[in-house]
């Protein structure tokens, strides 16, 4: 049973290279904004292997759905990617290995151009 849950907050990190990355919490919706796509690809290499990425983005995805949350993922102020409890995921996002995410062609390639 879902638990709805309304979150509020924003935290900073900074990656070894200097990169920030910024979590902004607001009602149902997380942003994660990456500087680039570099800094997001190295956020998700965590995961070496394929059955470890698709078994975490399940997990997560269960406790977004039972929290009724979404995560939001932004690179330079451009939403690329989204998940949430009822995401399904699209052939863009399989192709990257970001099983049951909804990857967005068009915001991957505006993240790509400079500004």
């Amino acid at each position: 049973m879902p638990v709805p849950v309304d979150v509020i907050g924003r935290l900073t990190l900074v990656d070894p290279r200097q990169r920030t990355i910024s979590i902004e919490a607001r009602g149902p919706a997380v942003e994660v904004g990456f500087p680039d796509l570099g800094s997001a690809h190295q956020a998700y290499t965590a995961f070496t292997r394929r059955t470890d990425s698709n078994r975490a983005i399940l997990l997560i995805q269960r406790e977004l759905q039972r929290a009724g949350l979404a995560l939001h993922f932004c690179v330079r102020g451009v939403r690329v990617a989204e998940l949430s409890g009822d995401s399904r995921g699209n052939p863009l996002g399989r192709v990257l290995r970001l099983s049951h995410t909804d990857v967005r062609l068009r915001g991957v390639l505006r993240a790509l151009l400079p500004w």
